[in-house]
């Protein structure tokens, strides 16, 4: 009786922890500076060079990743951050929600935070059958703002993309529009990408920057200052 007693107690508190994340969930604050949008890009308050921003990466809502982002919250001179990517654990709305809710709710980091899209942030094969569940290439949108980014600050260009499987030379198009429209004369010039170019790793598993070559031929012809990439 004693052990059906205690498995009982463990289903219920169980129980109780669902219902709290499902209530913390449904009330995540609205104005909150996460994700990609014009508005996070007002709040920037630009002094000129030098200036200090942070990125990380593939934090799957670890503890480590929860422990760079306070990190990163303490460093008072930070005008924001970007993440290059799988910020969760796999593309599911709980994922999701409880990525925000961490941030939101807990962390709060004073600065914009700014998301690269990667491959655990996206249900890009459509593995999840419930597809209420499913974070797709829209649900992402609705929850962050968009997935191909760019934003100039203190004179240096921001360019933050997604690289959709489906459509490998999609973000190519992209940076050659911005770099045209937006890269000449800046001071530097940063670009974020979450697969890494094959020539950079060597690759055990997983997919490669698609159309590399391309890729160095444009980020060398605009003189690209540095390229961001996770996935590790």
């Amino acid at each position: 009786m004693a052990d059906f007693d205690s498995f009982f107690l463990f289903l219920a508190g169980l129980s109780g922890w669902v219902i709290k994340l499902h209530d913390d969930c449904q009330n995540i604050p609205s104005g909150y500076l996460i994700g990609n949008k014009v508005r996070h890009i007002k709040v920037l308050k630009g002094t000129g060079l030098p200036f200090s921003f942070m990125v990380i990466s593939d934090t799957h809502n670890s503890n480590v990743g929860e422990t760079l982002l306070r990190v990163a919250k303490k460093e008072g001179d930070v005008s924001f951050l970007i993440h290059v990517g799988d910020f969760v654990n796999g593309p599911g709305v709980w994922d999701h929600r409880f990525f925000l809710m961490e941030m939101v709710s807990e962390i709060r980091p004073p600065f914009p935070v700014f998301l690269v899209p990667g491959n655990h942030d996206i249900d890009y094969a459509s593995k999840i059958k419930q597809k209420e569940q499913s974070v797709t290439q829209e649900v992402f949108d609705s929850l962050y703002g968009a997935r191909k980014f760019d934003f100039i600050f203190n004179d240096c260009l921001f360019i933050l993309s997604e690289v959709d499987p489906k459509n490998p030379v999609d973000y190519l198009n992209y940076l050659r529009e911005v770099l045209s429209k937006k890269g000449s004369g800046r001071k530097y010039i940063f670009v974020f990408i979450h697969y890494p170019p094959d020539r950079i790793v060597t690759y055990k598993g997983g997919s490669p920057l698609p159309n590399e070559a391309e890729f160095f031929n444009i980020v060398e012809s605009y003189k690209v200052t540095t390229c961001f990439f996770g996935h590790y």
